[in-house]
């Protein structure tokens, strides 16, 4: 996913608690977004568009890897970063 530029869109507001997967996410230079809260799937797709244009820019502003949390709000915010990968690996 990283490689691509893809991003991590995810429910699972349990990633908190599980470090191999926050690793896992960061070693693999992922920009990941997770949706916090008991939220209804309608409130999830809310927030998702009122966070939409806040998140557009964060990885020119906050290179991946990270983690962020999306609130009912919409609001985003970063709450694990990883080592920007700068340039190409050496095989």
């Amino acid at each position: 996913m990283g490689k691509r530029g893809w991003i991590l869109l995810t429910i699972d507001a349990r990633l908190r608690y599980n470090p191999l997967e926050q690793q896992a996410i960061l070693k693999h230079g992922v920009a990941a977004f997770v949706f916090t809260g008991g939220a209804t799937h309608d409130e999830k797709a809310a927030a998702f568009l009122a966070a939409r244009g806040r998140s557009a820019g964060l990885p020119a502003r906050e290179p991946p890897p990270f983690i962020a949390k999306i609130p009912h709000s919409g609001s985003v915010e970063v709450w694990l970063r990883g080592a920007a990968k700068r340039g190409k690996r050496k095989k």
